[in-house]
């Protein structure tokens, strides 16, 4: 009954209204003659209604006239009709037509990918990498096996710990759990070595356990053994201990800059341009038509903003702004001392970005030499105070001689 009721709808039928005082003698006869009249009712003493296929209604005009039976059509159904009523409205139909495809794409598609839980790692790093997995804007939803991606993401990326990935509407989410950076330590039970984790000048040896390589006043270079694992005594031998303690010494950092006397400094004129960029599955639309900048000097800032549906399988929209300041060359001057400070002020700020933590500034040296070129070139460096001790496995040839003088 319902594959008929489709395939009727696909044809297209009528529905009639039939008046008359033999309406039981127009039933038979249109049976007789293979008339086929669906869902008859009867709405009166002398009227009827039915469903009747256009081809079939061609021929119930003589079996009216022989009932005297007035038949007309009350309204016109199916797939055929609907067509016929929007044959003049092109436009509208293939409208129609095209939103029903994207209703069917962007529920069966990926519209979006969230990633969550990125802390050190670059969110568009993992992205570029699911790309590779062949999991992107507009793959089939069927094609998206989530723990095959876990896996895949797992294995690619050391940093990660866990994921976890879920599908919800058209959206695929994924939230990353990294890996908490693990201290190097050597178990305490572990023979080892303490060697230098960079250069400097012994101030301080605080070996708790182990043979003491070197002195107060030493000079050491990056991987100079400090301080050993492989003890001999007199009364207990050759033996192998796990070397821990601190060392301290004298460390330097040190940077240089050239500064110009004469340079171009760069102020705002108050003018502003803005262009926008939608973004919609990955397509870029422009809205401006220039391509070049739209002033000689300018200072640009990119904003991003998207904008999500209320159903999660359509596509979210992000608009990109690019925001141009207009901004004019003006030459400038300053002394000697003036660069002087400026550099060493920039030079300061660098350091104490780069110092390692736990180092202690003990002192600063500041130098600076005019140059041909009229420029002044800055120095700066640091002397620091830090502890430069670092464990290390005991290597081959001190365990080669470690057994060697035991067994002797």
């Amino acid at each position: 009954m319902f594959i008929a009721n489709i395939i009727n709808y696909i044809r297209g039928y009528l529905i009639i209204s039939a008046e008359g005082c033999f309406l039981e003698r127009f039933i038979n006869i249109c049976a007789r003659r293979g008339i086929l009249l669906r869902d008859i009712k009867r709405t009166g003493s002398e009227r009827i209604t039915a469903k009747i296929s256009v081809r079939a209604f061609m021929r119930i005009r003589s079996v009216a006239f022989k009932t005297r039976t007035r038949v007309r059509i009350t309204a016109r159904r199916g797939l055929l009709f609907w067509l016929k009523r929007y044959k003049r409205r092109r436009f509208a139909l293939i409208a129609l037509v095209f939103a029903a495809a994207l209703f069917w794409y962007a529920t069966s598609h990926v519209m979006g990918i969230d990633i969550t839980g990125c802390e050190k790692m670059n969110p568009e790093e993992i992205m570029s990498g699911i790309a590779e997995f062949g999991v992107k804007l507009g793959t089939p939803l069927s094609d998206i096996d989530t723990d095959e991606l876990q896996n895949r993401i797992m294995i690619k990326y050391d940093k990660v710990a866990w994921t976890g990935i879920n599908i919800r509407g058209s959206r695929v989410y994924i939230e990353i759990k990294e890996r908490l950076a693990a201290a190097e330590k050597i178990d305490k039970d572990t023979p080892c070595n303490i060697v230098a984790a960079k250069s400097g000048e012994i101030i301080e040896i605080d070996a708790r356990e182990g043979q003491s390589m070197v002195n107060v006043g030493d000079g050491v270079e990056d991987g100079d053994l400090l301080v050993s694992g492989v003890m001999d005594s007199s009364s207990k031998g050759a033996r192998l201990v796990h070397a821990f303690g601190e060392v301290y010494a004298k460390t330097q950092y040190e940077k240089s800059t050239e500064v110009a006397l004469e340079y171009e400094i760069r102020e705002d004129t108050g003018k502003v341009k803005n262009r926008y960029t939608v973004s919609i599955m990955g397509l870029k639309i422009p809205l401006y038509l220039s391509r070049n900048a739209p002033f000689e000097y300018y200072d640009e800032s990119v904003s991003k903003s998207e904008y999500r549906a209320p159903q999660e399988s359509l596509p979210s929209v992000f608009v990109t702004k690019d925001c141009y300041r207009e901004q004019t060359s003006v030459k400038a001057s300053r002394s000697e001392d003036e660069a002087i400070s400026y550099g060493a002020e920039r030079l300061k700020e660098l350091l104490n970005a780069e110092l390692p933590e736990g180092a202690e500034v003990i002192g600063t040296e500041q130098e600076h030499f005019m140059l041909a070129n009229g420029n002044v070139l800055v120095s700066v460096k640091y002397e620091c105070r830090e502890n430069i001790a670092k464990q290390v496995l005991i290597d081959k040839v001190d365990l080669l001689s470690y057994y060697v003088t035991d067994n002797n």
